[in-house]
């Protein structure tokens, strides 16, 4: 039924195709000249004293998506947003930094992420200002004031509120609605605290999951209340009574020294002028990083190549457009082509993952062993979440890094299918089969398992977990005794994941780079390549032939395809559904999409 309906959403997306087929070749193209162009004209010179500006609201990605290949999408990478502000902490014509923090949309890791380059910019003695129209307008603010105070000023508009709250993890539990519609889950796990399965079967958490989550919750507020008090010199006694009590207005903001200034985006930046002995430009840091002279690397430098696992783990090929997924094929294609890659001394995998298939994280863990076992290091940095099959495939690198906020372990497995019989009955819908082989309908929507069949089914999640756990004893150099009481399906922050062997240092992508570079024997002080893995136009080139070969799903074209857009916001319910159906094992967290404070 769930597949119907799925097939039905992609029949009306379909039509589109040929519009998207259009546009990419017409981008391709577009974008073929425009670097020709680029490549032949003189760049506008930089002003000769700047401010630069980040607009958080564009959003921070973790590598270059099709659309930001074909110009379609203004964004940063990690990697581009790193080396931008590096260059710019160096560069005597910067005077400053302004964070525009108002509707920037990032998970607390990716805070961290960002607090961490915004120190090292400090570290230039160049003052840095954020300012924010309102920290979360009738919501959330938690994660935008958080990102704001690694600044050495806070500027609120006047209007403004501060929705410093704390965190609130929410589970959409299906049990009761799909009891009402005649839906039977046939679900299982391994892990008590594995509560996938929860969403399908319950009208509330049970107590492991409960805990479980709760010690998540709370460690995000610790480290939440540590980092603000350190930055704003006042107790984490203090910061955790303000979270409880807010929110604040603008002026009740400023009387709690969490805000320094009340004013408009235009007295911000007039801020940075004063005092100034020449004219001041502020300049958005995407100009500045287009314009900036790069530095040149001849044929053979040594390279760090930066691999993203990002999305849903599933077997096959990715899409282009639309959520990213960690799709087998692509990245192990990834890991091969820079294990041939002579230049290319030491991987960086980049994961930011909830799990998937567990076949298909299991073929992922055995690119990531073999060219590590080849001799090139591999170093893994966790972003938002690198949970069940994410941490699976985390588990053979050299050394794993993680911000104390990543979502870390869910170390267990669950699987199953929902038998629809009831809800066909309902409908007057009628199914009749016939079947060659007696278990040719063992995962059928239609039909439940016999005793044989969920023993077989039981058998396949004892292999799956007992695997599972094997494998990251072995990645992480600890005994299955030590992994298994980190196991059970529980999900854990950073911080609290590295207490237990699942991670071995903090950091973001630049650590992890840097201890690549250590791990190749690069030396600090030589010349060093790090780039995004294959490269954009390697991937561009990919996107064209796919689409030629009419491969790629086109949902995700801006503009053009938004009616098919409206149509696939079910789909994420649906595969979702569809996914407690689907045959093997699944290794995913508990809660799948990166959480928001609340």
């Amino acid at each position: 039924m769930v597949r119907i309906i799925l097939f039905l959403l992609k029949c009306v997306v379909g039509v589109l195709a040929v519009v998207g087929l259009a546009v990419v070749a017409a981008g391709f193209l577009a974008q073929t000249i425009w670097k020709e162009f680029e490549s032949r004209t003189l760049v506008e010179p930089l002003p000769d004293k700047m401010v630069l500006a980040l607009d958080l609201s564009e959003g921070v990605a973790g590598g270059d998506s099709p659309l930001t290949l074909l110009g379609l999408h203004e964004g940063w990478s990690w990697l581009a947003l790193g080396q931008a502000l590096e260059a710019a902490a160096k560069d005597d014509r910067v005077a400053g930094l302004l964070l525009k923090v108002g509707g920037a949309d990032l998970s607390l890791a990716e805070a961290q992420e960002l607090r961490s380059l915004v120190a090292d910019f400090r570290q230039s003695g160049k003052p840095v200002r954020a300012f924010a129209e309102s920290f979360g307008e009738g919501g959330d603010g938690t994660v935008q004031y958080y990102t704001a105070a690694a600044a050495d000023e806070i500027w609120m508009q006047p209007s403004g509120e501060l929705g410093l709250t704390g965190f609130r993890l929410e589970v959409p539990l299906f049990g009761g609605v799909l009891d009402d519609w005649g839906v039977l889950p046939r679900l299982d796990h391994r892990g008590v605290y594995k509560g996938i399965t929860e969403t399908f079967t319950r009208e509330d958490l049970s107590t492991p999951v409960r805990t479980n989550l709760q010690q998540l919750a709370e460690s995000w507020l610790r480290q939440v209340a540590r980092d603000i008090a350190t930055r704003r010199k006042i107790s984490a006694t203090q910061v955790r009574e303000i979270i409880d009590n807010g929110p604040y207005s603008a002026e009740e903001a400023g009387a709690r020294t969490l805000v320094d200034k009340l004013g408009y985006l235009d007295e911000v930046e007039q801020a940075f002028r004063r005092g100034a002995t020449a004219d001041v430009h502020v300049l958005p840091l995407a100009d500045y990083e287009r314009r900036r002279a790069k530095t040149s690397y001849p044929d053979g430098t040594p390279t760090i190549a930066v691999i993203h696992g990002e999305g849903g783990v599933m077997l096959g090929k990715g899409q282009e457009f639309g959520d990213p997924t960690m799709a087998s094929d692509d990245v192990i294609a990834a890991f091969d082509s820079a294990l041939a890659d002579r230049s290319v001394k030491a991987i960086v995998f980049r994961i930011d993952s909830p799990g998937g298939s567990a076949v298909a994280s299991d073929a992922i863990w055995r690119a990531v062993d073999r060219v590590r076992t080849a001799g090139k290091p591999v170093v893994v940095s966790m972003m938002t979440m690198a949970a069940s099959g994410g941490y699976y495939v985390a588990a053979p690198a050299n050394r794993i890094f993680a911000q104390p906020a990543t979502i870390t372990g869910s170390i267990g497995v669950a699987g199953g299918k929902l038998v629809v019989t009831g809800l066909l009955r309902e409908l007057n819908v009628g199914v009749d089969s016939v079947q060659a082989g007696r278990n040719a309908g063992f995962w059928s929507a239609t039909e439940d398992f016999d005793d044989a069949q969920w023993k077989a089914f039981q058998a396949s999640l004892d292999r799956t977990y007992d695997d599972f756990v094997d494998k990251v004893a072995k990645g992480r150099n600890l005994s299955r005794q030590a992994v298994l009481s980190a196991a059970e399906g529980q999900v854990w922050s950073g911080e609290d994941g590295q207490a237990r062997g699942l991670v071995d240092s903090f950091g973001g992508l630049r650590e992890a780079v840097a201890e690549a570079r250590t791990l190749a024997f690069l030396p600090q002080a030589s010349l060093v390549r790090v780039t995004d893995w294959p490269s954009g136009d390697v991937r561009l080139r990919r996107l064209v032939d796919r689409v030629v070969g009419g491969e790629v799903d086109v949902h995700g074209l801006p503009a053009l395809l938004r009616l098919a857009d409206r149509l696939v916001m079910l789909e994420p319910l649906l595969r979702r559904l569809e996914a407690a159906q689907a045959p093997g094992a699944r290794l995913e967290a508990p809660v799948r999409a990166p959480v928001r404070s609340e």
